[in-house]
């Protein structure tokens, strides 16, 4: 097994934060097999803590509050933005009937700035045009960037593990 300063560093772009049932999957299930396949995942969702959104998210309606909720946004979108810049890797995971906007803003912007990114879409409903994974944009994109678009999580891990094998990461 890879050391941790070895092991390939993958931004995970998702939305599981956001709800309890796809957190704690993302926290029991996901993380835990991005790391046995030797990938040192790092997750936005750990970038920002509870109670920094909760103190802004607790102030009475104000001017002061709309400001804090601003600049907590671009504290968010800053850290995100320097984690995709550290990682050679951005994992996108994109199940819905319609995938996250911030998912595939995120993929678009690390797929324009020359990192690999792979897509997990394990959801078998339609979610894009005829003969396409998912929006066609959002598959070319990924493919361009030298990437995929997996049904399951296995088929990526194996994937990931390759790409170690092959780039040294």
């Amino acid at each position: 097994m890879s050391t941790p300063a070895s092991r390939l560093k993958a931004y995970l772009a998702s939305p599981m934060g956001f709800s309890e049932v796809t957190d704690h999957f993302m926290r029991t299930v996901y993380v835990p097999r991005l790391k046995a396949a030797g990938v040192n995942p790092i997750n936005p969702w750990d970038l920002t803590t509870k109670e920094e959104v909760d103190a802004v998210l607790g102030m009475p309606i104000s001017p002061e509050r709309l400001k804090a909720i601003r600049e907590l946004h671009r504290t968010i979108g800053m850290r995100n933005k320097t984690a995709i810049v550290m990682c050679p890797v951005v994992i996108a995971q994109l199940d819905g009937q319609e995938m996250d906007s911030g998912t595939v803003g995120e993929v678009g912007w690390a797929a324009g700035r020359g990192k690999v990114v792979y897509g997990w879409r394990s959801d078998f409903r339609k979610n894009g045009e005829e003969g396409a994974l998912c929006n066609l944009q959002v598959q070319f994109f990924i493919e361009e960037s030298g990437g995929r678009i997996f049904n399951t999580l296995d088929e990526l891990c194996d994937e990931l593990k390759r790409f170690q094998r092959m780039f040294g990461a």
